[in-house]
This record gives structure tokens, C-alpha cells and sequence, in this order.
């Protein structure tokens, strides 16, 4: 299991790959130390100009797993391995140049591109490395624990928070390097604030409760524990307790729950009463390493599967809004883009980006707008960006 742990939450890849050397700087115009030369085919669906251009991609995609195939198997063993495969090859164009075409063909309704490629391996492996290393990052969210607690369902107390399963799971985690916010804070009105939304399950308060920590995921507990009768063995009674423990993990910059799980547990005890707190103690001790896990898979699938971006740029018109969008999904990187809302001068646009977030951030200051506005980019979180348009 703490293997599972390691590489579920901080894998030890964060640590090889900050002892990898940058790549030597290249003098401007000097060709690339090692550049090899490789003749590859590539293809494509359809005809005609675009087809040809997605099959020149083909061929170049296919020259740099030609020549960096040996480095490529030595990393198919790492963390996101095919997260970072799909990302990096999608960008090969990077890292090949075409020289020559040296022949075309269309036939069947598909395009055939025979071309001289130049693979610049050193820039391929720089970029892979630097690219699991952001990943890898992002992998490990910011969080904030908050459990709510009811050792037993029967009487009148009304269920509390900072118990006992609350404190066994803030040590599990803290002990597997994960980033527990509100630990690092004394801020007891937002404390408050964090507690009163997780009693009245009110996910969006939770959520900017949590955004107010600077979290980027709220983890919500239900812990109950309910007396379930009594066996006589050898002369002696064993009181049962039922347990149940429901964890959510909640995104703090849309709200969105990301998992949903229950673990249950009966414990046994020949106290007659006072069993409820070893009862859910023991839950959350048992199952502290499938929670970890289960809320780690739940952020990478969050990540890696779609990865939505809600962007929130001001000011900025209806109209303005609606050409920008037209513009973003023209945007190489861009799957999709939705303009949700514009409220007060502010466009809230959702972008269905292929790439990491601060590509999008960069590609967006970089772009000028009709008028000659700029963009610029005040906040950003694992996956927001806010921006000034500048006159």
C-alpha cells in the first residue's frame, strides 16, 4: 500500500526530475547538438491542402518516435506516462523540422507524405521532463480536510467537527506530503466560515470557503457511528457498532465534486458504552490509504481526461465576448470554447484546452484584439485564469 501512496500522491519522479541539468543553452542560429536526419511516411484522412498538412505532422510525430524511441520506453514505467506521451508527440512540430517533402500521394481518400525529417533529441527529452515535472505538480493539490463528526446517531449531541476520525486522517495525510491549507493559516473566521457550509452541506459556500484558503480541493467527511445490538459469547457481551464514513472531494474554482465515496466498517467492543469514537477511529485508520488514493485518482482523471478551463477576463462586452470566443476556438491547443456568461462588463468563457494551463496564459498575452487591447493575466489557479484587458 505505501508504495501505491508514493506514487499516487508525491511520486518519486518529482524528486529525479529536479536533478535532471537544464539543457545546454544553444548559441541563436547554431543547429542542435546530435539533430539526426530520418525519412519517415506519413498519412492522413482526406485530401488536399489540410490533409497534406495532418499528414507532414504524421511524418514528423513518426521521426521523433523513430529516433528518441529509446528514451520514450525508458519513461513507460513512470507516473502519467501516456498523459505526457499524447501531450508532448501532439507538439512534435517542437522538436522536428521538415526539410523535404520527398513525395506525395493520395489514394482512397487518403493522403501519403514522404518526407526528410530533422529530430532534435536533446530539445524532445527537455521538454518531456519539464512537462511530467508540471504534471507531476499538478497531480498534488492543495487541500483542506473537514469532517464532520456524530459518534453516535442514537442520542441527542449534535454531530461535531475536529474528532477523531478528523485527526487521523490530517496525520495520514500530513505524513504523505500532502499540503493541508487551513494548517498553515490561523484564520479563525474563515474557519468558521469552512464549517458552518460543511454542517449545512452547502458545496458552493464549501467550495469558496476552501478558495478562500487557497485550496484547490475541499475534502468533506461524514463520519456516524450507530449501535447495533449486543452478542452473548462464552459468558461474555460484545456491543457492535456500525460505522459509516462518506468522503467528497470537492474543486474549490468551480464547485464541482470530483469523488464521492463510503466506507463502512462494524466494530466490536465489550464496553458498554463510550465505543462510538474507537469505532469511527478504527474507519478511518482502515481505509485512511484507499481515501488517499481514491481522492489522487479522482484529481488525475480531473486533469488528464478534459481538461476545462474557465477563463474570467473584465472588462469586456457581450460583443467583445463573442468574437473572443470565435477567436479562442481557432486557437491552436483549443478542443472547444463556450462563452457562459457576461455579467457587469465580465466574460466568464470555458475553454477545452489540450495542453497545460499556462500555455493557455501565455498564448492569451501574446494575442491583441480588436482594437489593440492586450490581455493580461492577474490570477491563476489549477484550473482558472483571470485577466485585465488593457487599453
Amino acid at each position: 500500500m505505501s508504495n501505491q501512496l508514493s506514487k499516487a500522491w508525491g511520486s518519486a519522479l518529482v524528486a529525479a526530475l529536479m536533478l535532471v541539468p537544464p539543457a545546454p543553452a544553444q548559441t541563436p542560429g547554431a543547429p542542435d547538438q546530435a539533430a539526426q536526419m530520418v525519412t519517415v511516411v506519413g498519412k492522413a484522412t482526406g485530401t488536399g491542402l489540410k490533409a497534406e498538412e495532418q499528414a507532414t505532422l504524421d511524418a514528423q510525430r513518426k521521426a521523433v518516435e523513430q529516433v528518441c524511441g529509446t528514451f520514450i520506453n525508458s519513461m513507460s514505467q513512470t507516473e502519467n506516462y501516456q498523459t505526457v506521451y499524447d501531450k508532448i508527440l501532439a507538439q512534435a512540430a517542437g522538436f522536428a523540422r521538415l526539410v523535404k517533402v520527398v513525395e506525395q500521394e493520395e489514394s482512397d481518400g487518403m493522403t501519403f507524405v514522404k518526407a526528410q525529417i530533422e529530430v532534435f533529441p536533446a530539445r524532445f527529452k527537455q521538454k518531456w521532463l519539464e512537462f511530467a515535472h508540471v504534471k507531476e505538480a499538478e497531480d498534488n493539490p492543495r487541500c483542506i480536510l473537514i469532517v464532520i463528526e456524530d459518534n453516535d446517531t442514537t442520542d441527542r449531541k449534535p454531530p461535531r467537527t475536529n474528532g477523531v476520525v478528523q485527526s487521523q486522517l490530517e496525520g495520514f495525510f500530513i505524513g504523505k506530503d500532502v499540503q493541508l491549507m487551513d494548517k498553515t493559516v490561523s484564520d479563525e473566521v474563515r474557519r468558521r466560515d469552512l464549517e458552518l457550509a460543511a454542517v449545512n452541506d452547502d458545496i458552493n459556500k464549501l467550495a469558496a470557503a476552501g478558495a478562500a484558503f487557497k485550496a484547490e480541493v475541499v475534502v468533506l467527511g461524514r463520519a456516524e457511528a450507530t449501535p447495533a445490538g449486543f452478542s452473548e459469547i462464552g459468558g461474555l457481551r460484545a456491543y457492535k457498532w456500525r460505522t459509516t464514513l462518506t468522503i467528497r472531494a470537492i474543486q474549490t474554482d468551480s464547485a464541482k465534486i470530483l469523488m464521492s465515496r463510503q466506507y463502512q466498517l462494524m466494530h466490536t467492543t465489550t464496553a458498554s458504552s463510550g465505543g462510538g469514537d474507537p469505532a469511527l477511529e478504527k474507519v478511518a485508520k482502515e481505509n485512511q490509504g484507499k481515501i488517499l488514493l481514491d481522492i489522487a485518482a479522482a484529481w488525475r482523471k480531473r486533469a488528464s481526461d478534459r481538461r476545462i478551463i474557465r477563463l474570467t477576463l473584465r472588462p469586456m462586452s457581450y460583443a467583445q465576448a463573442l468574437m473572443f470566443t470565435e477567436t479562442l476556438k481557432k486557437l491552436d491547443g483549443t478542443a472547444g470554447a463556450k462563452l457562459r456568461e457576461v455579467v457587469q462588463n465580465s466574460a466568464d468563457i470555458e475553454v477545452d484546452w489540450k495542453n497545460k494551463i499556462d500555455d493557455l496564459a501565455a498564448e492569451l498575452m501574446k494575442m491583441q484584439l480588436d482594437e489593440g487591447e492586450k490581455i493580461e493575466i492577474t490570477e491563476r489557479t489549477a484550473n482558472r485564469l483571470f485577466g485585465k484587458v488593457l487599453k
